[in-house]
């Protein structure tokens, strides 16, 4: 709570700005700019200098300033966020709208339909939040380094066609979708197991 001066420029970081930054109480001055922070631009108190890159940096902040992001974009940081924000996406996913050029996502009439990080190397979890894209139909998460579970959140998708979540590290139960969807778990060598919280990645 003693932080005033905080220098963060010209790194590779990734990922949203934490509220709580902006609240501390003997902040001063921030800089941010040339790396590849997603999300809201911080909104800091009057008297912090701030240089965040909104405008002019490398940064992929959703606006040009400060004030939330589309909704449809705030879900897709979610799941991003569940993969530890890889470079790859926060490198190709600026702006507010997900269907203008975001690497790895396919839209209909304006809402994600497709998702396809197939053959990646993400490492991490497969995010509840996915299931707040209700006009899903294919989900291709095959081919990474993804451990935990398959979110039973998921199967409330009523239009999800396609789950591919093969090659992976998952475990667990596989949750119960509707007939009509493809979901493939192949290449998991604890699907269907429940591991101890103490198990390895």
């Amino acid at each position: 709570k003693s932080l005033f001066d905080l220098q963060l420029r010209d790194n590779q970081l990734t990922g949203v700005i934490p509220p709580s930054l902006s609240s501390l109480p003997e902040l001063q001055n921030v800089t941010l700019e040339n790396n590849l922070f997603q999300g809201p631009v911080p909104k800091f108190p009057a008297g912090v200098q701030v240089t965040d890159g909104s405008s002019d940096g490398k940064n992929s902040f959703c606006n040009t300033s400060p004030g939330p992001c589309a909704l449809q974009v705030t879900i897709l940081l979610q799941v991003a966020g569940a993969l530890n924000y890889p470079s790859a996406l926060a490198e190709s996913w600026k702006g507010n709208n997900p269907c203008q050029n975001w690497r790895f996502i396919v839209c209909d009439s304006g809402s994600v339909s497709v998702i396809n990080f197939g053959n990646q190397n993400f490492p991490g979890l497969i995010s509840p939040a996915i299931a707040n894209l209700t006009s899903l139909r294919t989900l291709d998460m095959h081919a990474n380094k993804l451990t935990g579970s398959i979110p039973a959140t998921l199967t409330s998708l009523t239009k999800l066609k396609v789950l591919d979540v093969s090659n992976n590290n998952l475990s667990g139960k596989i949750p119960e979708f509707a007939p009509g969807v493809s979901v493939k778990t192949s290449g998991n060598p604890f699907i269907g197991i429940e591991l101890p919280p103490s198990f390895p990645p």
